[in-house]
């Protein structure tokens, strides 16, 4: 320990000298601006009027007072003008603190620009039913995205441009007089005539969902405001889903809007509001396109609600007077300590289950009648038993097949599945995992999956050596395709290599170690590395 000690401090002392000589120092600056105290009495337990928690015994009671001389900095509505003073302060401290820092900073930035490549585009997406494949572009010198749209088949560069490519939304247009943009969901409507997006122009994470047309390339007067940026269409253009934030910020009501196709009449309607402040709501539709699922979860508990958005959609095109609220359904009731989550396995008219239930450690694959979704129907497989060791993420049904992502053996896995009725019980036919040739890497199932009558599926690949690479993988063979590897300028992948060790704990727990390194004559292979 005193010789570690020792050596950490010779290369602190190393790393001060190389900054003094690179003219880092900053002795003699202004002195750092300190908050006044204000002592300020803060109550921890049972306080009359609040919500501490529902847990009443694990609260003080009588509450216990502390004093806080910082408290006065806390400004929930960020209008404080004493606590704007102070941070313009701090900010006018550090600027000057760091002032002997900005040449250096400034050759970093350079550096890490250097490997950018700015202008580039996404692999196109098939996207809906009228042969429309969406992407996404970057361009050199401007600061947001583009939102493209093609009927070309091609991936090539050279295709996608000029007439060839309908520009559906320029991020920059948004932003161009904002001080502030983040433009979260892009979601084109079904009939593919209207886009939905959702823009923050506070900072606040307090979204504007706005709609532009696509033939006229124009806004629409319609928007919805103060949502949390989550939004899903329904089956056609009459319906779009989206959730908004109590006061604390927090995600608790599910709305829909009816929308009157031709006539700019639109009716708002309340479906789902989540009281207890544990619990947070998101909402999904699933990739069959026929449910939308909302979900209630907290840090271990969940519950998830569903709406027959097919039942819908043939009630509205009736002619009948919908009230969406009648067709919301539990999935599956909260029950303490039991998360899990949900698909529609369409072809055998089922729900698909990843869940900690019956006191399991990690995620379970289980399975129940779309009609009976509830917990006491829940069904495990018997071909793809529980096994502790695979810890399972996400499953993501196809028509034809299902795709697990999870971890094993410590890197990221994909496992196919292909699902058979034996007796009207459903059950696994056939698993198969995906493989890849470099032994430590990292594959995530991407978003952009959005053909549902699809034999293939694409996923997001790199390791310490590859950079994120699109990757197309075929749910019969498990055979995988190289469509795209991210260019990095100035890199050259060829000179480096990865490989994976494990090294024995004292309980005999293997721990693994991925390892990159620049080939040479000593190093070609990584086998020297691993004996």
């Amino acid at each position: 320990e005193v010789e570690g000690g020792q050596r950490r401090g010779m290369i602190t002392r190393r790393i001060v000298r190389s900054m003094s000589a690179k003219g880092m120092s900053n002795e003699g600056g202004k002195a750092k601006a300190l908050p006044a105290r204000v002592p300020h009495e803060v109550k921890f337990g049972v306080v009359e009027g609040e919500n501490r928690g529902s847990v009443k015994g694990s609260l003080f009671d009588p509450p216990i007072t502390r004093t806080d001389p910082y408290f006065w900095l806390r400004d929930d509505e960020r209008k404080s003008e004493k606590v704007i003073d102070y941070l313009k302060q701090e900010n006018d401290y550090c600027k000057e603190a760091t002032s002997h820092l900005e040449s250096f900073s400034g050759e970093i930035y350079k550096e890490m620009k250097s490997h950018l490549k700015e202008t580039d585009d996404e692999v196109p997406w098939q996207q809906g039913t009228l042969g429309w494949r969406y992407f996404t572009r970057t361009l050199e010198g401007k600061s947001y995205k583009l939102h493209c749209r093609t009927k070309l088949e091609s991936n090539a560069e050279e295709d996608l441009q000029g007439e060839n490519i309908d520009v559906i939304l320029d991020e920059n247009d948004v932003a161009k007089d904002l001080a502030h943009c983040d433009v979260g969901c892009v979601v084109p409507s079904p009939s593919e005539n209207l886009v939905a997006y959702a823009v923050d122009s506070t900072g606040y994470e307090t979204y504007k969902v706005c709609f532009r047309d696509l033939d006229g390339k124009q806004n629409t007067e319609e928007t919805i405001e103060e949502t949390t940026g989550d939004i899903a269409w329904g089956l056609d253009d009459s319906l779009i889903f989206y959730s908004k934030m109590d006061k604390a910020h927090r995600p608790h009501q599910l709305w829909v809007r009816v929308r009157k196709e031709g006539t700019g009449e639109a009716r708002d309607q309340l479906l789902l509001e989540e009281d207890d402040e544990r619990f947070w709501l998101g909402l999904w539709k699933s990739r069959s396109g026929k449910i939308l699922f909302s979900g209630l979860r907290s840090k271990e508990t969940t519950e998830v609600h569903m709406i027959d958005l097919q039942a819908v959609h043939d009630r509205i095109k009736a002619g009948q007077d919908v009230e969406i609220k009648d067709f919301l359904k539990m999935v599956s009731p909260r029950e303490q300590g039991v998360i899990y989550k949900v698909d529609h396995l369409d072809k055998f008219g089922h729900l698909v289950f990843l869940t900690n239930a019956w006191d399991k450690k990690e995620f379970t694959l289980c399975a129940a009648p779309v009609d009976k979704p509830d917990r006491a129907n829940w069904f495990e497989m018997e071909s793809f038993k529980y096994d502790p060791g695979k810890y399972l993420l996400g499953a993501y049904c196809f028509k034809d097949f299902v795709v697990l992502s999870g971890r094993e053996g410590g890197l990221t896995r994909l496992w196919i599945l292909h699902f058979a009725e034996d007796g009207g019980t459903l059950d696994v036919a056939k698993c198969q995992r995906v493989e890849f040739e470099e032994e430590a890497y990292e594959v995530n199932f991407s978003a952009r999956n959005k053909v549902f009558d699809s034999d293939s599926f694409r996923v997001i690949y790199s390791s310490m050596v590859t950079p994120d690479s699109t990757v197309m993988v075929n749910s019969s063979s498990g055979e995988t395709e190289v469509i795209k590897v991210d260019e990095v300028p100035g890199y050259d992948p060829s000179k480096y290599a990865t490989i994976r060790l494990e090294a024995e704990a004292r309980d005999g727990t293997k721990i693994p170690m991925s390892v990159v390194f620049k080939k040479d004559k000593d190093f070609v292979d990584g086998e020297d590395i691993k004996t």
